[in-house]
């Protein structure tokens, strides 16, 4: 067990090391915070926290479709589409440098089988995608509640 947790830290030291963390979590951050700045008012969609909108009947303070924008569009997409590719491409270095020499002469001295490698690897990166993928549900959560109320 001790050996199965020192390759997950060690997959997730890993990939926090490199620069492509720092990059999907800025992208993370900031597709966050522009969330975070969409918000409704008797008009229609504010954008950048009430700097600039654009007028709407449908999307007014209130309103369903106002809603279903915030709620089905906008975390629908990123959380369906943009987030799993940049999951994929942060997440596709694990196994190759795994095998870089240095990294794979540190597992040959822990007794672990290969599949037991390949778990604590796999559930590493799923551990480096959690803490992108709560901070950005964190924000998306905190601005439901500011904008729409729940």
């Amino acid at each position: 067990m001790k050996a199965f947790l020192t390759l997950l830290l060690d997959s997730f030291r890993m990939l926090k090391s490199g620069a492509i963390f720092w990059v999907t979590f800025g992208i993370s951050l900031l597709v966050a915070v522009i969330y975070l700045s969409i918000g409704f008012d008797e008009k229609g969609v504010t954008l950048f926290f009430g700097l600039t909108g654009f007028p709407s009947e449908d999307l007014v303070k209130g309103s369903p479709g106002a809603a279903t924008f915030y709620t089905k569009a906008i975390v629908g997409f990123w959380l369906s589409w943009a987030a799993i590719i940049l999951a994929l491409i942060s997440c596709a270095s694990i196994f190759p440098k795994t095998m870089e020499e240095g990294s794979a002469g540190m597992l040959l001295t822990k007794k672990s089988s290969r599949l037991g490698v390949f778990i604590a690897k796999y559930i590493g990166s799923l551990l480096f995608m959690f803490v992108q993928v709560g901070l950005f549900i964190v924000i998306v959560l905190i601005a439901m509640k500011w904008r729409l109320g729940f």
